[in-house]
């Protein structure tokens, strides 16, 4: 038993090594990866960059919450897709919360899928998906203010301790960053005026903010005394007016005070509560190369063909035939020499196929090829014995010359392309 479990590798490897390398598939494509907030994770993948005309697209996009608090109302969008066929769009969407809100939690991702069948063109048209991402969440930080009687301040100063008073102040983490500075540094002396409170607004993302709800409780260790585009009611002030921000900043808001009468050191805390819609914008480009395919035939339909990543030699080298365009111009053979041929005709089908090995390149059973220069053409399957299975699109091109040449100096065989 164990020699026949040696020798199964032996055999295995040996079975490998005689299949020819068969066309790999195209790769996901990833475009944008942590834009814009520092609340979200944002990865946006489609199957391919560039696409045929009539044939479908699909675009994943992958949200995280990076933040340990909730983001509420999570939508995404995408509101311009030009190039596709608006009937055609298939949408699918993850469970985003545990209720219909949309709300992410920490650390959650959530996935949107769409599929859209692009418009047939003649020419390549380069589409620019767009979308938008919003969702709206609160946060809440807080600054220390410190104040000391005179005496004491003035013990302090002389002893050079003013500095060794600990104040302590958070910074939101999302992209809404508010924090505060004063017109002289802390701590303040007691039962003085013509303090000024700087409240700072910065934009630390790309996104665009909406319905902004700033709260502040001032300490009873300070006297507010005008704070402009804020309410004052009960000791709570609210941001009444909406902001706008250039190069990220927003214009401070400075408030008036005076410290309170004070015996002793007092060291209270400003609590602010910050809540905002936040709005990112974003696209996703897609090349749909200019092609008319013929109706997909599934199991066959049309002559011979070649699979997908054929190259066709033409006088600026290789081009995949799949790049090609009637009119276009590659090489062949007439008379004994090469010569410049024109692409006449062009189709491309559907379906699952068996396909043949032979001289470095695949084809469908039916297509034929010129063994030599000197020989008559045949079909491929007749001189071939690699086969493989299959399932995809394949081509086939008619040319003036009835052939053209593909890589290894092979000469390609075309017949009449049959009508649809």
């Amino acid at each position: 038993m164990k020699y026949l479990l040696l020798l199964l590798p032996i055999v295995l490897i040996s079975l490998c090594s005689i299949l020819p390398p068969f066309p790999s598939l195209p790769q996901p494509e990833t475009f944008l990866i942590d834009p814009g907030s520092p609340d979200l994770y944002i990865k946006a993948e489609t199957t391919s960059s560039e696409i045929r005309g009539g044939r479908e697209v699909q675009v994943f996009f992958e949200l995280r919450n990076k933040q340990l608090y909730d983001l509420n109302n999570v939508n995404l969008i995408v509101y311009d897709y030009p190039c596709f066929d608006v009937a055609t769009n298939k949408f699918l969407k993850d469970d985003c919360g545990t209720d219909a809100s949309g709300t992410l939690k920490a650390n959650q991702t959530c996935m949107w899928h769409w599929r859209w069948k692009s418009e047939e063109s003649e020419i390549d048209r380069r589409c620019i998906i767009k979308f938008f991402v919003a969702y709206s969440a609160t946060s809440s930080v807080f600054q220390d203010i410190v104040v000391l009687s005179e005496s004491e301040y003035v013990v302090r100063e002389v002893e050079g301790t003013l500095q060794d008073i600990p104040i302590q102040s958070t910074f939101a983490k999302g992209p809404l960053n508010v924090y505060l500075t004063f017109s002289e540094s802390q701590p303040f002396i007691a039962d003085l005026s013509g303090y000024d409170m700087y409240i700072n607004y910065n934009n630390r993302g790309d996104g665009f903010f909406d319905n902004l709800d700033i709260k502040f409780t001032a300490p009873n260790n300070i006297i507010i005394s005008s704070c402009p585009n804020y309410t004052s009611s009960g000791g709570t002030f609210t941001l009444n007016k909406d902001l706008k921000f250039i190069k990220g900043r927003a214009v401070p808001t400075i408030c008036e005070f005076s410290t309170a009468p004070q015996t002793i050191m007092s060291i209270k805390s400003l609590n602010m509560d910050i809540g905002y819609k936040y709005t990112l914008y974003n696209h996703i480009p897609i090349t749909v190369k200019g092609e008319k395919p013929t109706t997909p035939t599934p199991f066959g339909g049309g002559g011979g063909c070649l699979i997908e990543g054929f190259k066709v030699l033409t006088p600026e080298g290789f081009k995949r035939i799949e790049d090609l365009k009637v009119g276009d111009t590659v090489i062949g053979y007439k008379d004994g020499k090469k010569v410049e041929t024109k692409v006449k005709e062009k189709t491309s089908h559907f379906g699952f196929w068996d396909i043949y090995f032979y001289n470095g390149n695949w084809f469908t059973w039916n297509h034929k090829v010129f063994p030599s220069l000197n020989e008559e053409a045949v079909l491929v399957s007749l001189v071939s014995n690699k086969i493989n299975a299959y399932t995809g699109y394949v081509y086939n091109i008619e040319t003036e010359a009835h052939n053209y040449f593909g890589e290894n100096d092979l000469l390609i065989h075309n017949a009449p392309i049959a009508k649809q």
